[in-house]
């Protein structure tokens, strides 16, 4: 858990003029309920899933959000590149299906990301 980072980001929000706030939170036990512009999800599903396997449909229903930037990871911590692209890409494609969502993917040198617009583009309610 990275407060100290979540700290920075909120101070540069207040400096910048931007509204908006971040936070150290339990997306398991206690998902956000509040309606965002953008939630990142980065690198953060793939985790979840380890964690319990219902965890991720679970977020992925109770966020709201206009937009979700979702990544992957596209090697392992040792460097080796071992089917992480096709795998990430079937999981996603899952947990995407039924989703009333406009999908952007970008595969990246180290990571597989996919801009998730939600719905008209408006938080739902």
């Amino acid at each position: 858990i990275y407060g100290d980072l979540m700290a920075f980001v909120a101070e540069f929000m207040a400096l910048a003029g931007l509204a908006g706030t971040a936070e150290v939170r339990d997306v398991i036990g206690r998902p956000p309920d509040a309606p965002v512009d953008l939630a990142l999800l980065l690198k953060l599903l793939p985790v979840l899933e380890q964690v319990d396997r219902t965890a991720v449909p679970r977020l992925l229903d109770t966020l709201r959000a206009r937009v979700l930037l979702i990544s992957f990871p596209v090697a392992s911590l040792g460097g080796r590149h071992k089917g992480m692209v096709e795998s990430y890409d079937a999981q996603f494609a899952a947990w995407a299906a039924g989703r009333d969502w406009t999908v952007r993917r970008v595969e990246l040198e180290t990571e597989l990301v996919f801009r998730v617009v939600c719905g008209d583009g408006a938080a739902s309610p």
